[in-house]
């Protein structure tokens, strides 16, 4: 360093090395803020939605108890005479195994009595004691804890979560946390307890696609926790960091953390959201590029001063580096393996940096959908994207659904990415602007931009045939369903007027409207709609006598006949359910069969909501005709049964039954039935059917102001004075005299 010469060198190199860091170095602290803001603002919408369904699961768990209360059974009606009625009971549990059968995060219903120790659950009925003896162990929440609570009317109450243990083989299992909200028992003198799995509930809302880090708090309208994502929370120190005032949402910054804190207009429960001011791991991943900086700039200097003292050399040393002979210069190919490599962490970064922006729009797409979407905070954030999302003057929205048909199910595995991106290269080959986003499932949902109404027709047109090649090529896996709003004026406000036209849609389509493309504008209402009593009835009766042939055939004319009268398919829906149960009243009657009648129903009324279009609602009921036919064909060697004989009796006692058509019914022959009744139940049909028919109406006769000609008709007698004289016969008086005197 002697030389001047050489020393000016040095500086001039290391001057460049300086501000070569500090620009790196600007950079990275501004790309590390950058994204964090990003995903921040990426982290509020998703809570947003986090919390919104939180509070609509908690609607549908208030309507599930509500629903319980207003069910017609109570099995605890005669509870003061100490008699508990089995078949309320059972219809009680069996309605409730329906009401929760699609919502996968309620673990279970119990419905109790303070006066009694029967409990009744979706799985059947047991003692109180006994289910929290086995099913659900806690030390504080036992029987008599909520035999206690029940002994009082009360408010819906939500219960803090809990790890409630169990027994299996005799032995007490893992805990599971759960949820447990007593339902008010302020309408009814039932209780009704529901029993939440907490993973299965936060897993319904989504909570894992909050940032890292980020953890969530629940409290009740008393402040009182009762739910939380952290396993170490402090409710002292969180309180003490929070002042929790009447505002409805509110943030709070702290040193480490951010809370944001909704209060709900539904419940008054107060949600906090508790995410990190910085990522998590930022620290070391900051002490990691300060590491790499400084081995950088002193390797910088080093060779700042090796490059001195060749660049001071003489001239024929320059002249030889300039022809490229100089083995101990600069290392060019390490430099351009350097550049190469600050290359590809660039575009790196800049992929990272258009996938969060992609999550961003399709967050904030998707709650413009939602009717809670007018806000001035998002109206301030929709600037950034409305351009991007509608750039022409006018829209129409479009909605996507891959179905894979039922014997495809096996080859039929493709994932959303995959059809999001077939789908959205296709249409933008075809249109001049369409943007698509996953809603949810295999369910697709976007806006194609017009510069004119009329263009509508030419870009549904393009839209249909691209849908049909697909379905005929690259995914015959798969039922392709679509659906097309009308034209609105691009506001982002208008989005939602065109969700509600694609729900529509999909709901009202006519039944002759060719697929896969349905238009909201091209729906013609109907109002006449095909179901006659009287063809259910034959079906049912071809059911009973396991005639497969003729139920195929009665089920094929009840639907081809809705089929001219061109209804919609919500209609559709509706019979194919009526058709279906009309059938399920009468399924062989067998202390082994209530199982399969529930797989059955739930198997039907799962494909019936996957079906997408005339044909398989069509398959699937022939499906249904044969396998209850298949099931009387079973148990036809028992149908002299006395049970189903008086169970027939009890529900068509109305109906003008006599021995010649029972006997056919039961396929024998009538003085074989008469006999055989007369041996099994000690008097002879006529006899039994009339003291059915009385049982009734005096029941009628107590119990309403219908006529006594009326009366008689809906007990099965053909007119007034027969139904006079056989009352008489049975009961000393008259019908009028009775109804004067019941106590007679």
């Amino acid at each position: 360093m002697a030389s001047k010469g050489m020393l000016r060198i040095f500086c001039a190199l290391l001057l460049v090395v300086v501000i070569m860091f500090l620009s790196n170095y600007i950079v990275y602290k501004n790309s590390i803020q950058s994204i964090y803001k990003q995903v921040s603002e990426n982290n509020r919408l998703v809570v947003n939605n986090v919390i919104r369904s939180f509070d609509n699961s908690f609607k549908k768990i208030n309507d599930i108890i509500y629903s319980v209360q207003m069910l017609p059974y109570n099995a605890w009606d005669e509870i003061d005479s100490g008699s508990i009625d089995m078949h309320d009971a059972y219809m009680m549990q069996k309605n409730i195994g329906t009401l929760i059968s699609s919502v996968n995060y309620i673990e279970d219903v119990v419905v109790f009595h303070k006066n009694s120790s029967l409990a009744i659950t979706s799985t059947g009925t047991i003692h109180l004691p006994e289910l929290f003896a086995i099913k659900y162990i806690h030390p504080i929440y036992n029987a008599e804890y909520w035999y206690s609570l029940a002994s009082s009317e009360h408010p819906l109450k939500m219960m803090p979560t809990q790890y409630f243990g169990r027994k299996t083989a005799g032995a007490e299992a893992p805990g599971r946390k759960l949820l447990t909200v007593l339902g008010n028992n302020q309408i009814s003198e039932l209780n009704i307890m529901v029993f939440i799995d907490l993973q299965k509930l936060l897993s319904e809302v989504n909570q894992i696609s909050m940032m890292q880090g980020t953890s969530l708090f629940l409290l009740d309208e008393n402040q009182t926790m009762i739910l939380n994502t952290e396993d170490d929370w402090n409710m002292v120190g969180l309180l003490s960091d929070l002042r929790i005032d009447a505002a409805q949402e509110s943030t709070v910054q702290r040193k480490d953390y951010e809370y944001y804190v909704f209060k709900s207009e539904y419940n008054g429960f107060t949600y906090i959201n508790k995410s990190p001011r910085e990522f998590a791991n930022l620290e070391a991943v900051s002490t990691t590029n300060q590491s790499i900086m400084l081995v950088s700039i002193l390797s910088a200097i080093a060779l700042s001063l090796l490059l001195s003292h060749f660049l001071y050399k003489p001239v024929q040393n320059i002249l030889k580096l300039f022809g490229g002979r100089l083995g101990t210069g600069p290392d060019y190919p390490n430099i351009k393996r350097e550049i190469l490599r600050l290359q590809e962490a660039n575009d790196e970064a800049q992929r990272r940096l258009a996938s969060v922006h992609e999550d961003m729009r399709r967050n904030y797409f998707l709650r413009a959908l939602d009717d809670h979407s007018d806000s001035l905070e998002f109206e301030l954030q929709g600037r950034s994207y409305f351009g991007e999302l509608l750039p022409l003057g006018q829209f129409i929205m479009l909605s996507v659904t891959f179905r894979p048909k039922e014997d495809q199910v096996k080859h039929s595995h493709v994932s959303p990415e995959e059809l999001l991106d077939c789908l959205q290269t296709g249409l933008s080959q075809r249109l001049e602007h369409v943007v698509l986003f996953h809603e949810a499932g295999l369910t697709f949902i976007g806006l194609i931009s017009l510069r004119q109404a009329s263009h509508k027709e030419n870009a549904m047109n393009r839209v249909r045939s691209f849908l049909v090649s697909l379905q005929n090529k690259s995914f015959q896996n798969f039922g392709i369903i679509a659906a097309a709003s009308r034209v609105y004026i691009s506001k982002i406000s208008n989005c939602r007027l065109a969700y509600k036209d694609i729900v529509r849609c999909y709901s009202e389509r006519n039944l002759t409207d060719e697929g896969p493309l349905f238009d909201i504008q091209s729906i013609r209402p109907s109002f006449r709609v095909h179901l006659a009593p009287q063809e259910i009835e034959r079906l049912s009766y071809s059911i009973m006598t396991g005639n497969k042939s003729e139920a195929e055939r009665l089920v094929s004319e009840m639907l081809d006949a809705n089929l001219k009268l061109d209804i919609q398919y919500h209609q559709l829906l509706s019979i194919a359910e009526s058709i279906f149960y009309g059938m399920m009243k009468h399924f062989p009657s067998s202390t082994r069969l209530p199982a399969q009648q529930q797989e059955l129903e739930a198997t039907f009324r799962r494909k019936l909501e996957l079906s997408v279009d005339f044909k398989t609602v069509r398959e699937l009921l022939v499906a249904s005709a044969r396998t209850i036919a298949s099931q009387h064909e079973e148990t036809q060697t028992n149908k002299l049964n006395r049970a189903a004989i008086a169970e027939y009796i009890d529900k068509h006692y109305m109906d003008n039954l006599h021995l010649e058509h029972m006997a056919e019914l039961l396929e024998t022959s009538p003085k074989y039935f008469s006999n055989y009744f007369k041996k099994h139940f000690g008097v002879n049909f006529v006899e039994y059917l009339n003291k059915v028919r009385l049982s009734n109406a005096s029941e009628y006769l107590r119990k309403t102001d219908l006529s006594i000609t009326e009366i008689g008709e809906r007990t099965g007698y053909l007119n007034a004075t027969t139904f006079t004289s056989t009352f008489k016969k049975y009961y000393g008086v008259s019908p009028s005299e009775y109804r004067k005197n019941p106590a007679m």
